[in-house]
């Protein structure tokens, strides 16, 4: 403990703060408080995060009774100090590290740590939205879906390539991970010839979705399965398969989760083109619930930028620099891109009218992330506001009546008051209410009869 010299102009909003610099195996901590006399005393400690010793470093917090503790979001590091200064019920802040970098200008450790502490006295910081501590806990549970997706896809390359390389060329299958292409990769594995395995694929039914000929098949399984390739290949798919049962046991996990408690908000995404089950999950997840959400950002164009899709703009000199993206949640970014590359796809609606609009300007994955970013707008407006997406270019009345018209056919059928005949114009079958009537009839009778019989 030694007294210093305050020595910035900025005005004095907390009279007691604390800076924590984060590391993968401690955290250093700078305490500055205002005495009676005007004067300021700083405090330096190092403590170690592991399990047993973070009730220390909270207990130290505690005895300075700080105004506020600030801590930079520095990978998962910040995440344990965070949840035990939380837990305690202190007033913890996390900070945007770039922020703070351009403020300080202090390299070292315990000086990263005093400047922390000096913003927290002088009330120069932003804080970060951080969800509740359930919704953080279920972010690497979707984050992990994430991470085994990836290495999913590099190990269908790395199975494809040794394939490839064995002589195989698997790729007259619709899908080289189809039912047919697995098909033909297990008898090959198990050492049938070639015209074996050509009767097993089109003994399916799904050999007749097929556009490669016969001959064309039977060209492509010829090749020779060496025992170190056969081994790579075993291996390979064993992995690949451990990897799609571990996505689908936390797919579940996360869809009961959230369905249990953001089911509105989940109904409601799923409204969204281009939106499915899973996307709508890692988007609640990552936004931590609906409250925070709603408090944490004013208006769309907030969250936008929060998300990282507005672009960076630096001004020095009358001077613009930094065109590109911010630095955002990636994860939310890369999912509402997939989400933006399925709804373009998807006839008749405002996104996809748009995106053929902007292609003409601008390159394909350009005008997905245009698409993504009034997606994420979207977003914020249905779940603001609490109402399903309306796309304008859809005929909703039309989508519901050639969903239903077919039930709602029988129901007036089966009328006692009404007798009508219809023409169905496209296909030119015709619906009688007195025949039909007499079906049900003859069934119901035949159905009471089985069961006296019976």
């Amino acid at each position: 403990m030694q007294e210093v010299k305050f020595l910035s102009n900025l005005p004095i909003f907390n009279e007691s703060a604390i800076g924590c610099d984060v590391h993968s195996d401690n955290v250093v901590c700078c305490s500055l408080k205002k005495k009676t006399d005007g004067s300021w005393v700083q405090t330096k400690e190092v403590f170690d995060t592991n399990f047993r010793t973070l009730p220390l470093f909270t207990a130290w917090c505690q005895q300075f009774e700080p105004n506020v503790i600030l801590m930079e979001s520095t990978g998962t590091y910040w995440m344990s100090p965070y949840d035990a200064l939380e837990s305690a019920k202190l007033p913890i802040t996390i900070v945007n590290p770039a922020q703070v970098k351009g403020l300080a200008g202090h390299k070292t450790d315990v000086e990263d740590a005093h400047w922390l502490a000096q913003i927290g006295v002088n009330g120069s910081y932003k804080k970060s939205f951080i969800p509740e501590k359930r919704y953080r806990d279920l972010r690497m549970v979707s984050r992990n879906i994430t991470k085994m997706k990836n290495q999913l896809s590099s190990c269908k390359n790395r199975e494809t390539k040794i394939f490839v390389t064995a002589g195989y060329r698997l790729s007259v299958f619709s899908s080289e991970f189809g039912k047919l292409a697995e098909m033909a990769k297990d008898a090959i594995l198990a050492g049938q010839s070639p015209e074996e395995i050509l009767a097993i694929i089109y003994a399916e039914k799904a050999s007749k979705r097929l556009k490669a000929t016969k001959a064309e098949v039977l060209e492509a399984l010829h090749g020779e399965l060496t025992p170190s390739l056969r081994l790579a290949i075993e291996s390979n798919r064993q992995l690949r398969k451990s990897i799609e049962e571990q996505i689908k046991i936390c797919t579940d996990f996360l869809l009961s989760e959230v369905q249990a408690s953001d089911e509105r908000a989940f109904n409601l995404l799923r409204t969204v083109p281009g939106i499915d089950d899973l996307a709508a999950a890692i988007v609640i997840v990552e936004l931590g619930g609906m409250s925070k959400f709603i408090e944490a950002f004013e208006n769309s164009q907030k969250f936008a930028g929060w998300v990282g899709f507005c672009p960076g703009q630096n001004e020095s000199n009358k001077k613009r620099t930094g065109k590109k993206g911010r630095h955002g949640d990636k994860y939310l970014r890369k999912i509402l891109c997939e989400v933006a590359n399925a709804a373009v796809k998807t006839k008749g609606t405002t996104f996809r009218s748009k995106f053929e609009s902007l292609k003409v300007r601008m390159t394909y994955k350009r005008a997905v992330f245009a698409i993504a970013h009034k997606i994420a707008k979207v977003i914020y407006s249905i779940l603001a506001h609490n109402h399903p997406y309306i796309d304008p270019k859809v005929d909703y009345r039309a989508l519901s009546c050639k969903k239903n018209k077919s039930r709602w056919l029988r129901q007036l059928l089966a009328c006692d008051d009404i007798e009508f005949t219809a023409i169905d114009k496209q296909t030119g079958q015709i619906y009688d209410s007195q025949r039909y009537k007499a079906y049900v009839r003859d069934t119901r009778v035949a159905a009471l009869r089985n069961a006296v019989n019976g």
